[in-house]
């Protein structure tokens, strides 16, 4: 027997293939995902639809950190429907960050009189509980480019604290040898709990061509430090030899091998060796 979870347009299926030609089970949830953040005392409903190629009744049931302050309405299917599940969040939750409540769906399906096939699949609600005080997470990315181009340093900053929070920072530049090249500050921010900010930019001095590591240091609040490293480099016109064909015979075809290297960021066209 195989299994293959598949995720579509917001739809996540398990499929169950049995090595004959009569049997065959679907089940899927759509969607198949949430996300909330935590406010106390606050009541949430989600819906879901319930999807299989052939019906057959359907168990609902509710696991995770949270599934204590949810229900699930109905708690059973006869087959493919609807189903809605309502939080109601507790006055307060000691967990910070990123918390789960899973719903899963479970069916059965006879195969036949000397087997049978049960498929279970499980979504999930995603709850972001803020953490006390001045929290932030920080997304980094470097697009490398090609000498010429300016390097796209893309930031983003959210705020999972209970606190608004203000922040400010730099990117140190280094070459391949670690010297340092560059300092750039990054502009200041202040966000609300739950918003996000970004910091993103373009360098637009010139690079030269080369490997590069970009030092980020966000600092936030009275002392929150978030650091990354980032490593990316300035590509050029290049193309070096690596390998080749060392030993050729008299009086035959040789097939010839070249292995190459290019540094340049993007695809070339038109390569060819003389």
């Amino acid at each position: 027997m195989t299994t293959r979870l598949i995720t579509l347009l917001g739809i996540t299926f398990i499929v169950l293939f049995f090595f004959s030609p009569s049997v065959s089970a679907l089940l899927g949830l759509s969607p198949s995902y949430y996300v909330v953040d935590y406010v106390p005392n606050s009541v949430h409903t989600f819906s879901f639809s319930i999807l299989q190629d052939s019906p057959s009744p359907v168990d609902l049931l509710l696991e995770g950190s949270f599934a204590p302050y949810a229900t699930i309405t109905p708690d059973s299917l006869p087959g493919p429907g609807e189903a809605t599940i309502t939080l109601r969040m507790p006055p307060s939750f000691d967990t910070p960050g990123v918390n789960y409540l899973y719903f899963s769906a479970k069916s059965a399906t006879t195969g036949g009189e000397s087997f049978g096939i049960t498929a279970t699949i499980r979504g999930a609600v995603k709850i972001i509980v803020p953490y006390p005080g001045e929290y932030i997470t920080l997304d980094a990315l470097v697009i490398p480019v090609n000498q010429g181009e300016a390097p796209a340093f893309l930031l983003s900053a959210t705020s999972l604290g209970t606190l608004p929070v203000s922040l400010s920072g730099s990117i140190t530049l280094f070459d391949a040898s670690d010297k340092l090249f560059d300092t750039i500050p990054l502009r200041s921010l202040s966000l609300s709990p739950s918003e996000s900010g970004d910091l993103s930019f373009n360098y637009t001095s010139d690079l030269p061509a080369g490997l590069y590591r970009a030092h980020v240091q966000v600092n936030y609040g009275a002392r929150g430090v978030i650091e990354r490293d980032l490593s990316f480099r300035v590509g050029e016109l290049d193309i070096v030899i690596t390998n080749s064909t060392q030993e050729v015979y008299r009086d035959q075809y040789n097939r010839f091998e070249i292995d190459l290297t290019s540094h340049w960021n993007d695809n070339l066209q038109n390569v060819f060796v003389t």
